[in-house]
């Protein structure tokens, strides 16, 4: 090969890098947590897991305009829906019980609204926690409101230890099914997770293929196309266990591919 082709390579190779756009990831922030921006951000696991692997994190609130938060939906690339209370249950047609806790309708109505518009334009979506519960009610699925009082078979596990009205890391494993997205990105059938919630999937969503389970027969993982839905923590794992990292490295590089319509 000749200089001057070697020369027009890497010439090309420049112009495309100069050219690679930055996946945009938007991010739902309640108000309470939007309130905090610039100067804090409540949500700083996720946005450095979003930005360490080559992302920019988009924040979406009720504080914006409507209007603004419709055009930022119309130009990320990809959705995440984090953790966070416990989920209205007249959304997914329940009345309420008297172990859900605290709640935000209009909120959950909010993020709900950001779900089916990704939605309609192919963008991949990642469910953490919360997230994951609120991606299996916008497909039609139902919750555990209470998981200790209300799941009943299997193994007990622990999903939640609450000490002075907070929340503690405690840990149990799932297993993965083999044939999944999820065992491409851990690499492993059996882990050890972190978990932090006393509510959890109960009807799947239509559409959904459960993933990964724990003991106790919960689904801990949930996925359709590109939307991967967790219900633990890979964004406070990936630091002491580089292998959480990887739904992240999927995520961003999955928005990066296939971008907005």
């Amino acid at each position: 090969m000749g200089r001057f082709s070697v020369v027009l390579i890497l010439f090309a190779s420049l112009c495309c890098a100069a050219n690679a756009k930055t996946p945009a990831i938007g991010l739902l922030y309640t108000p309470e947590e939007a309130a905090h921006l610039p100067q804090t951000d409540k949500l700083s696991d996720y946005t450095k897991a979003i930005t360490d692997n080559g992302g920019e994190a988009v924040p979406l609130s009720q504080l914006l305009a409507s209007t603004e938060t419709a055009a930022r939906l119309e130009r990320m690339d990809g959705l995440l829906i984090p953790g966070g209370d416990d989920i209205a249950p007249d959304l997914y047609g329940q009345r309420l019980n008297p172990k859900t806790e605290t709640v935000d309708r209009a909120f959950d109505l909010y993020e709900l609204d950001a779900v089916k518009k990704s939605s309609a334009r192919g963008i991949p979506m990642l469910g953490i926690c919360k997230g994951h519960q609120l991606l299996n009610i916008w497909a039609g699925g139902g919750l555990y409101q209470d998981i200790p009082s209300q799941l009943r078979g299997g193994k007990k596990v622990v999903h939640r230890i609450r000490e002075n009205g907070k929340s503690k890391p405690c840990f149990h494993e799932i297993s993965v099914r083999r044939d999944s997205l999820l065992y491409s990105l851990l690499k492993t059938a059996r882990i050890r997770v972190n978990s932090y919630h006393h509510q959890g999937l109960d009807k799947i969503g239509g559409g959904f293929a459960v993933s990964a389970v724990s003991g106790d027969g919960l689904a801990e993982a949930v996925e359709k196309g590109n939307i991967l839905s967790v219900q633990f923590h890979p964004e406070k794992l990936r630091k002491t266990e580089p292998v959480f990292n990887s739904v992240f490295v999927w995520f961003i590089s999955a928005a990066g591919g296939r971008g907005g319509k």
